[in-house]
């Protein structure tokens, strides 16, 4: 594998990482203003 194939990896991974992460905050918001919203 190349370098920079591995590289093309590395910054799909980290894609990959943030959007989970926003998924997750998200999900966590909308749990806090179901729980404490009303």
């Amino acid at each position: 594998m190349r370098s920079d194939e591995l590289i093309d990896k590395c910054k799909m991974a980290d894609k990959i990482a943030i959007v989970g992460h926003f998924v997750v905050i998200m999900a966590d918001n909308n749990l806090f203003f179901e729980l404490y919203g009303r």
